[in-house]
């Protein structure tokens, strides 16, 4: 969802009751437990975004592996899925942008990037159009439109427990891997689309993440409920959230155009789309 959507709907969800924090669990040999807190989710939808933050992890840890070869980023920028959304001298932003990400998805790593998972009612405002998730863009010191000080929320819609884009999961054996890339050169990006694309993009929005990452503040101009602000995490260029306008954040020539790695969805479209790219042997995942 857009920042400004966000501060639009934000004080219909204060003063809503927490529900107890999730229990990690053990996925082979790692501890992936994601936020400090659920709130307000059911078992199911616990283990649904657990799920996802385990996806998350995963399609965050493939390009780590060439960003960061000792101490040396040996990434190709030339790769056509970073291409389609960064330059050659983002290598070191994206770089560090992914080493938050794929720590937000494991804080047993590092809790530098905190942030709570809210599971939203029907009716709440932010996800009447059909949104799949919202993020408070605040720092953890604010205070102001109903906000306190406090670790901040990305907000889960309903409609995120039942799409098919955010319900489906990354394969994991061989057999998954071939259904999951059958028909791959008829297929476009949404076919491939998983719940770690949408929290991938959510969890950039965070101050915490833009913190972590190394992002310069950047301000949010008062609106009607909120005072301005100053935050560190992401936007959506023109208030939009697909990966074609990704693309042409990075080869248009808009003057008013905010770097490529400070935009949610760049980052979220190529993490899927080179990890989908390497497993099943495509050059190019189409729109």
């Amino acid at each position: 969802m857009k920042i400004s959507q966000f501060l639009s709907v934000s004080l219909s969800l204060v003063g809503v009751a927490r529900a107890a924090p999730a229990r990690a669990k053990d996925h082979e040999t790692l501890q992936r437990r994601g936020p400090k807190e659920y709130l307000d989710c059911s078992p199911e939808q616990q283990a649904a975004l657990q799920a996802a933050l385990e996806d998350m992890f995963r399609i965050t840890d493939k390009p780590l592996q060439e960003f960061f070869v000792d101490g040396i980023n040996s990434f190709d920028p030339n790769k056509l899925a970073y291409a389609h959304y960064f330059r050659n001298e983002d290598r070191d932003m994206v770089a560090a942008a992914f080493k938050a990400l794929h720590d937000a998805a494991n804080p047993a790593m590092s809790l530098a990037v905190s942030y709570n998972i809210q599971c939203a009612a029907e009716g709440i405002a932010g996800c009447a159009s059909g949104d799949l998730a919202f993020t408070q863009p605040f720092p953890e010191d604010f205070v102001g439109g109903g906000e306190i000080a406090g670790v901040r929320k990305v907000v889960v819609c309903p409609a995120f427990f039942t799409e098919s884009r955010t319900t489906r999961r990354l394969p994991e054996t061989q057999e998954e891997i071939d259904a999951y890339c059958q028909f791959k050169e008829s297929k476009r990006f949404n076919e491939f689309e998983t719940g770690a694309h949408t929290l991938l993009h959510e969890i950039s929005h965070l101050d915490s993440f833009g913190l972590a990452a190394g992002y310069p503040a950047r301000n949010q101009p008062a609106g009607l409920h909120f005072p301005t602000f100053d935050y560190h995490g992401t936007d959506d260029w023109h208030q939009i959230s697909t990966p074609g306008n990704g693309r042409i954040l990075k080869s248009g020539n808009a003057g008013d155009k905010i770097e490529t790695w400070e935009n949610a969805e760049s980052l979220a479209a190529f993490s899927l789309e080179y990890w989908v790219a390497t497993v099943c042997g495509l050059e190019d995942v189409p729109l």
